[in-house]
């Protein structure tokens, strides 16, 4: 499996950026590639939670894909997998992992995609992919801090 990750230390608790991210509505404030989200499941948390997102154009398109949570500790990580609607560069399936780690001053936060690259195609494709991803996941991560950070100074002022 090839992995694309990316990091980023969010100046609040680790208990407030958990909400913001399990709160899946909330994507659609903080990430800049999301312009909508909706529930498939009666869950909104935990383990077999299901959600739609609907991209903005991602690669020249829009995208939709359905987030299935698999693995859930609260305040600490949630492992998913992403199902696209349609394929982008050959994949259908991309594996997710957020994870939260208390510092001294807040939260690391990391984002994770899992993409099992098993053909020529795939392979030929993933610098492409590695690439977009990496940016998009960048643009989100920072979304989430600056949403999550204000929050906090909202909170104190």
């Amino acid at each position: 499996m090839k992995v694309v990750e990316e990091k980023i230390d969010i100046y609040a608790p680790r208990e407030k950026v958990w909400n913001y991210l399990v709160d899946q509505k909330r994507a659609e404030d903080w990430d800049p590639g999301v312009d909508h989200v909706e529930y498939l499941s009666d869950k909104r948390k935990g383990e077999g939670t299901k959600t739609l997102y609907r991209t903005k154009r991602v690669f020249g398109k829009e995208l939709e894909f359905v987030m299935d949570i698999k693995k859930w500790k609260e305040n600490d990580e949630i492992e998913f997998v992403d199902k696209l609607e349609d394929e982008v560069f050959g994949f259908k399936k991309i594996y997710g992992d957020w994870i939260l780690e208390k510092l001294d001053k807040g939260t690391e936060f990391t984002w994770e995609f899992g993409f099992v690259v098993d053909s020529l195609r795939k392979r030929f494709m993933w610098p492409l992919l590695k690439y977009g991803t990496s940016k998009t996941t960048r643009e989100a991560i920072e979304g989430l801090k600056e949403t999550v950070e204000e929050g906090e100074h909202d909170q104190e002022g």
